[in-house]
């Protein structure tokens, strides 16, 4: 999210005071945060200006041409102009996605090269992404493989996560190292990390591909160390639904 540096003296910002500048500010930081693209719920709107009685706001920021009332909806509202400064969610997802793909090239990279240094000999997890999955993944890997995803989706939530090339591979080779029970036990373990759950760095690829998976077996392994990410999932969603009935009589 961009916060031009023409803010400080903009003739539109100025006339709508220091508290209009504000709730303007953090509408910029709720839809960069959330990924809107500049959309922002009126729900949102009467909570911030609800608590400290500034009702009389979002009249002002409409007016000065800041706001403009969403397209999609009668109470919502949109910044106006943000997609012509900041970048939108497909965006975003596509530069995330050419990010992890540079990722994963470089650490390939220095795997190769440091492999090279100790005169050929690569470490237990690397594989070419070149490789056809066939030619590396046997039919009965592949069949364990798709057991394991099914346990990664119910452990967290995600079920629109499929098995992709790469977490194949990883899979078949974290296979040659442990069994089919103690990746599974890994994945709970990993997921008993809230901060990584929270960030999403819990790709099944990534799992697998981890230095740590012992240390994630080792968690998994101990329910005190387990929080249960569906659990907190089921809860969030709870939260939004409550929002929703909540709004909803409002508007009514």
């Amino acid at each position: 999210m961009k916060l031009l540096t023409e803010f400080h003296d903009n003739p539109k910002v100025l006339g709508v005071g220091l508290a209009g500048a504000g709730l303007y500010a953090r509408s910029l930081a709720y839809c960069g945060k959330y990924e809107t693209d500049g959309l922002i719920p009126a729900s949102w709107v009467r909570q911030a200006v609800g608590a400290e009685g500034l009702g009389e706001l979002p009249k002002h920021l409409l007016g000065a041409g800041l706001w403009k009332k969403a397209e999609s909806s009668e109470s919502d509202y949109e910044i106006r102009d943000y997609l012509d400064v900041n970048p939108s969610k497909e965006d975003l997802a596509s530069l995330r996605k050419t990010r992890s793909v540079a990722g994963r090239r470089g650490g390939l990279a220095k795997a190769k090269a440091k492999a090279k240094q100790k005169g050929g000999k690569s470490n237990s997890y690397s594989y070419s992404p070149s490789s056809s999955v066939s030619s590396v993944v046997s039919v009965a890997v592949r069949t364990e493989f798709n057991d394991w995803l099914k346990h990664y989706r119910e452990i967290t939530g995600r079920t629109s996560v499929r098995g992709s090339e790469t977490a194949q591979k990883a899979f078949a080779a974290r296979r040659k190292q442990w069994s089919l029970e103690e990746l599974k036990q890994a994945t709970v373990g990993c997921h008993s990390d809230p901060w990584r759950v929270e960030h999403a760095h819990d790709v099944p690829d990534t799992i697998l591909r981890a230095k740590n998976v012992e240390g994630y077996i080792q968690a998994g392994r101990t329910p005190k160390a387990v929080n249960d990410p569906t659990a907190r999932q089921n809860a969030r969603l709870q939260r939004l639904e409550e929002m929703k009935r909540q709004v909803e009589g409002e508007d009514a």
